[in-house]
């Protein structure tokens, strides 16, 4: 799109293929598909892979008013069908984890081990909802979560849940003022605890190794410059059950972050984010 969120300019996602040239230490980017909804404003899109090792993606639609205001969130989602084309459908969400504008679903983790995925859907308010499916296209409400550490009526929002070996579900969190981190050990992921992070993140993003269980995160983060003006960067953090430990500010500044994350088989950790 050309703006971030204005009447009628329906923002479109643009899928494309990536080739390292480890010669060049170049990336050759192949367009393969281009999604489009009108009259929706299609945006955040995260991909995920499901039991039948199939390539998902789940999308916002958003209708904006003549205001450029958000009137209603929409989950969409998106699979590569056996032609090798890409088909855009509504998701099929439980209406119970609605809000007065819908639901975002911001990101779906697939657990083999239950064979499903799982993802927290917001709604401008203090609790989210805990979504789960089978088929990456019907999502059911398991749970309304929200804690009580937070000042009174902070808002949730963007939400990544991954999965230790043992099963642990551990969730990264945005809220308005602050981070949070989630743990669950239920079999069914309907009980959290939460430990706060004491400043705000966007974007939040994590992996777990599989080597040594190490969690690396990366995120939005509101920096102090020398100047005492407030600077948003882009930062890796170290990150377990109990803590969220910047460790590198990446080149970045102002509008930043959102970043995606792969552990390569090195070992090594590859971010991929926004600068502005």
């Amino acid at each position: 799109a050309k703006t971030h969120v204005e009447y009628k300019d329906y923002g479109k996602i643009r899928i494309l293929r990536g080739n390292y040239l480890p010669d060049t230490c170049q990336w050759e980017w192949q367009n393969i598909a281009l999604l489009e909804k009108e009259p929706y404003d299609l945006r955040d899109p995260k991909f995920f892979i499901d039991s039948n090792n199939n390539l998902r993606l789940i999308i916002d639609a958003s209708v904006i008013d003549k205001e450029d205001a958000t009137k209603q969130l929409i989950p969409y989602t998106a699979y590569l069908n056996n032609n090798l084309e890409w088909v855009l459908e509504k998701a099929n969400v439980d209406p119970s984890a609605d809000g007065a504008k819908g639901q975002w679903l911001w990101r779906v983790t697939w657990n083999d081990q239950k064979k499903a995925g799982y993802g927290f859907s917001y709604k401008e308010s203090d609790t989210l909802s805990l979504m789960k499916t089978t088929d990456g296209i019907k999502y059911e409400k398991i749970a309304t979560v929200s804690t009580d550490k937070l000042t009174k009526n902070e808002q949730l929002s963007e939400s990544t849940i991954r999965f230790q070996p043992d099963g642990t579900a551990i969730a990264l969190i945005r809220t308005e003022r602050h981070g949070l981190i989630g743990i669950s050990k239920d079999s069914d992921y309907t009980k959290w605890s939460f430990e706060v992070i004491p400043f705000r993140i966007g974007g939040p993003n994590f992996v777990v190794s599989e080597r040594d269980e190490k969690i690396w995160a990366a995120a939005r983060y509101l920096f102090l410059n020398k100047d005492n003006t407030l600077d948003d960067a882009t930062i890796v953090a170290s990150m377990n059950e109990k803590e969220f430990v910047p460790r590198l500010r990446l080149k970045s500044g102002f509008d930043s972050s959102y970043p995606g994350l792969v552990l390569e088989e090195d070992g090594s950790l590859t971010v991929l984010y926004y600068s502005s």
